[in-house]
């Protein structure tokens, strides 16, 4: 896996978070294929562990922040609120919520990532840590 698809896919986490929340589930699920949309081959696990790898990036960055859906009364009208705590509570807490899932819908849509400082630029690629570049496999 090429690390140009890395950046690419960050960069299009950036430009579509200028536009609309980004669900957990579709980061989970970029991660589960590789660039020729094919099954990446790792587990359900380690799919898990490398999107909550991504995820702390970009909350740790400040440039985007986990929500949780909430309805109060009409169940009809859903609202995000920021998840309480550091990154780790609320990667347990995505944790606790994957562990109560079947199949692949780990969360039901109920938590997105919203970016916080809409328009700043995706990051230059030599500020992208290795780490992250090689979610997706590949040197």
């Amino acid at each position: 896996m090429s690390k140009k698809y890395a950046i690419d896919v960050i960069q299009d986490m950036y430009s579509e978070g200028d536009r609309d929340y980004i669900f957990i589930e579709n980061i989970i699920g970029l991660l589960a294929y590789d660039e020729f949309d094919e099954p990446s081959g790792l587990s359900d696990g380690e799919v898990f562990s490398r999107a909550m790898k991504l995820l702390r990036f970009l909350t740790e960055s400040g440039d985007f922040e986990i929500l949780q859906a909430s309805s109060e009364g009409d169940s009809r009208r859903v609202s995000h609120v920021p998840c309480k705590g550091s990154v780790l509570e609320v990667e347990s807490l995505l944790r606790d919520e994957a562990k109560k899932s079947t199949g692949s819908n780990f969360f039901n849509y109920k938590f997105v990532l919203r970016k916080t400082k809409k328009g700043i630029p995706f990051p230059d690629a030599p500020g992208i840590p290795n780490e992250i570049l090689k979610l997706w496999g590949g040197d």
